[in-house]
This record gives structure tokens, sequence and C-alpha cells, in this order.
């Protein structure tokens, strides 16, 4: 009986024991017996990862080499409704790649250049990755704000190769080319260029005339050579002669040439000086021909109504014809009519005529006082 009580209190005290150590188990109780094995403890679950720092202002967080700078600008050819214009891309705020080709807005009134941008930082957030390259600062401003993209510049008004120094249309295809302006002639003496916009051929408005020189030229370049020039306008001695003054008959006197390429009367007085009876009045008239024409040289006492007094009509370049007026005891000035005859020509260009006073070897006299 006794031993069955000791039992018994015995398993109480080790009931009570345990759960005592089981309450306590998390401080440790109940040390396991080395000849009694224990189960293994199971390990505590991991804690949560911090949060992702912020991105740097140089670039995002995942370092990958951007693709342009921030603001970069590429050339294309865009539209501005049906009409092409110079246009550009824009880099994306990501620099992953460029926007879509657009036309720059219509420019406005001219400024000042503008600074170049600030070039971005590759630093990356607290507890985040360092960013790509840094940014590439932006480009000065130009005179012209609608000016984005460096191009050829065309008649257009707008600063197009970003340079206010250029002329504008320069790289048009016909610029510079030779062109005839509003003048009478046909030459190509000016060059076109761009006003307000517009082509327009830049020529000095003086025309370029024909003239008759006899080198077979085509001053007014119209494709005809010598036009307008009629060398044969008189068929009769119906006009009046042009008047040529007094010249002395007996004093030596070589008289200014006279030249021309149309057919020409001229008149003058061949004066006396001196009343001595034995002095006759003498004149020589020389007329040359140019090469590839053929004038003729008459000679009248006092009008071209009568028949001429003297001719020479002879094919060679040179005619001549010589007066002489025998001296009386009177005042014995006579008037003279001397016709440039035309006879043919194949060109234009001119003769000359000559006069040279108080020579005369031919004796037989003309024009009787």
């Amino acid at each position: 009986m006794e031993t069955m009580v000791r039992a018994q209190s015995w398993s109480g005290f080790h009931l009570v024991a345990g759960l005592a150590c089981f309450l306590a188990a998390a401080q440790g109780c109940g040390q396991a017996d080395d000849d009694d094995p224990q189960p293994a403890a199971t390990a505590g679950t991991a804690g949560s990862a911090g949060s992702t720092g912020a991105v740097g202002p140089g670039g995002a967080g995942s370092g990958e080499e951007p693709v342009c700078a921030a603001g970069d600008l590429r050339a294309c050819v865009a539209r501005r409704g049906v009409k092409p214009c110079d246009g550009f891309e824009t880099c994306l705020d990501d620099r992953s790649g460029y926007g879509p080709c657009e036309c720059p807005d219509e420019p406005g009134p001219n400024g000042n250049g503008g600074e170049g941008g600030t070039p971005g930082s590759t630093a990356g957030g607290a507890g985040g990755v360092e960013g790509g390259a840094p940014g590439e600062g932006g480009s000065a401003g130009t005179d012209d704000p609608g000016c984005v993209v460096a191009g050829p510049d065309y008649c257009n008004g707008v600063d197009d190769d970003c340079d206010p120094a250029t002329v504008d249309g320069q790289h048009e295809v016909w610029f510079g080319e030779p062109c005839d302006g509003n003048d009478a002639d046909l030459c190509t003496d000016g060059a076109f260029t761009c006003e307000n916009t517009s082509q327009v051929c830049d020529e000095d408005a003086t025309a370029v005339e024909e003239v008759c020189s006899g080198d077979g030229e085509d001053e007014d370049c119209d494709g005809e050579v010598d036009e307008g020039f009629d060398a044969d306008v008189f068929s009769t001695c119906s006009l009046t002669p042009e008047d040529l003054g007094p010249l002395s008959g007996d004093v030596t006197i070589q008289s200014p040439e006279i030249t021309g390429h149309q057919e020409a009367y001229y008149k003058l007085q061949l004066t006396e000086d001196d009343e001595v009876t034995s002095i006759y009045l003498g004149l020589r008239i020389g007329l040359l021909s140019p090469p590839g024409a053929d004038f003729d040289l008459q000679v009248y006492c006092g009008s071209c109504a009568t028949a001429a007094a003297k001719s020479s009509l002879l094919t060679t370049p040179y005619d001549e014809v010589e007066v002489r007026i025998d001296d009386t005891d009177v005042l014995d000035t006579t008037e003279l009519v001397v016709h440039v005859k035309y006879y043919e020509t194949t060109i234009c260009s001119d003769w000359t005529l000559y006069f040279r006073s108080n020579i005369a070897t031919d004796v037989t006299p003309i024009c009787a006082p």
C-alpha cells in the first residue's frame, strides 16, 4: 500500500514538473538527456527586403545604355499638310529612342541666341543603382526660333541653314543661274536670285542694242546680226543735206573725218579768203568703204537737184573726187553738196569721209562762179 502511494506521488510530481516546463519552453527549460535525443529546431521565416532606392536625376536606375541624350534632336523629313519640310525627331524623356518626325514651327520674330543647356548627372538615388551616361548639354540658340535643324536654305523666307549671314534661297537649283531680265534684249546677262520668297532675275534693266560694227556679232542676242540697219535709205536727193559749214578753198585744212553706215548727203561752203585772181579754190574729197560694202562718191554744185558735177563710182574700197573752182575778180565762194551713195553691202559697218582743202591736181574746173 505504501509503495503504491509513493508511486502515485512520483507520477504526480512529474506531471506538474512537465507542465511547468512546457509553459516555460521559450525560456529553455527542460534540457534534453544525452541518451534521449530530441527533434531539431525549425528555422524562422526570413525578413522582407528593404525598399528600392529613388532613381537618380541622371537616368533610370536600370543602368542600360541610353539611345540618345535627353532633348537631343535628329533630322528627318516630315510634312506640313501636303508640303514636305525638313523636320526633326526629339529624344524621348527615358532616352530609349526618338519620338515622331515633326515640322518645325513657323518662325517668329528673330531673337538673340540662347546658351547651351547643362549636362545631366549619373548619380542614382539612395539605395538605387547608378544611372546611365550623363545627358549632353543643349545646343546654343539661333537668331531664328524657327530654325531647329540646319539644312538646305530654300527661297521661303526661313533661315533653313541656321545661318543668318547666308542669302535666302541659295541652295535652290536655279539660284545664280543666268537669266534674261525685263529689258528689250534677249541676252542672259542677269542671274536668278530670291527676293521676298520669289524667284527673280537680277539684271540691269538697260537693254543691249545691236551695233553696226562689222564684226558679225549679235549684240542683242535675238539670233540676227546687224538687223535694223538699212544702208540704202535714199533713192533721190529730196532731203535737206546736213550742213557742214564753211571750208576755206585757199588755205590747206584737213577737216575732221565723218563716219556713217548709211547713204548720206552733206553740204558745205567752199570759201575764198582773198580776191587774188590767180589763185583757184581747191578741195579733195575721199571716201573709204568698209570691207564687204561699196559706197560711191558724187559732188553737186549748189544743190543735188541738178546732175552731179563729178563722181567716183569705183568698186574699189577708196573713192576720191577733186574739186577746182577758178578764181575771178569777184568773191568765188561756192556751195557744194556731197553725196555718199549706197551701191551694195553684205555687212553693216562704217564708211569714212575725208575733206582736205586747197588741194586739187585736176585742172578741170567745176561749178563756174
